[in-house]
């Protein structure tokens, strides 16, 4: 591998891990904005809320956020 190819892949790394930030950025203000506890939802509404929030926990943990 040659300098140009291995700074050429870890830029392509680098920009593609910008997504991470860019959700972490959308779930603070999904919190800040929306709190959950303010949510009163019921019957399948509520069941999607603790659905969703039980995906979203291990990617927080995995984006350490």
């Amino acid at each position: 591998m040659t300098l140009d190819q291995a700074v050429n892949d870890l830029t392509a790394f680098i920009n593609r891990a910008k997504w991470v930030d860019a959700v972490g950025m959308l779930l603070a203000k999904q919190e800040r904005d929306l709190s959950v506890e303010k949510y009163a939802g019921e019957g399948l509404d509520r069941g999607r809320k603790d659905e969703l929030k039980a995906t979203l926990e291990p990617l927080r943990k995995i984006m350490s956020i």
